[in-house]
């Protein structure tokens, strides 16, 4: 294996890391359960979270930040 290799491959596991804690961030910014978002990326995807998580927005009964009277 080269440096060039390795880079690459340093460079893979963070896009992935990166494309499992987006989903996270996203649950909390819409005040959504983490514990429950979180099941929803293990277990389906981190595409499929972040896909639902766009379509169904803020949590119901809650404001968005900056939006609070």
């Amino acid at each position: 294996m080269t440096v060039g290799d390795n880079i690459v491959q340093l460079l893979v596991i963070g896009l992935v890391l990166a494309l499992y804690v987006l989903p996270f961030t996203m649950a909390i910014a819409r005040r959504r359960s983490v514990i429950i978002w979180g099941c929803v990326t293990i277990f389906l995807s981190p595409f499929a979270a972040i896909i639902l998580l766009l379509i169904l927005g803020d949590a119901p009964g809650s404001f968005a930040k900056g939006t609070r009277r």
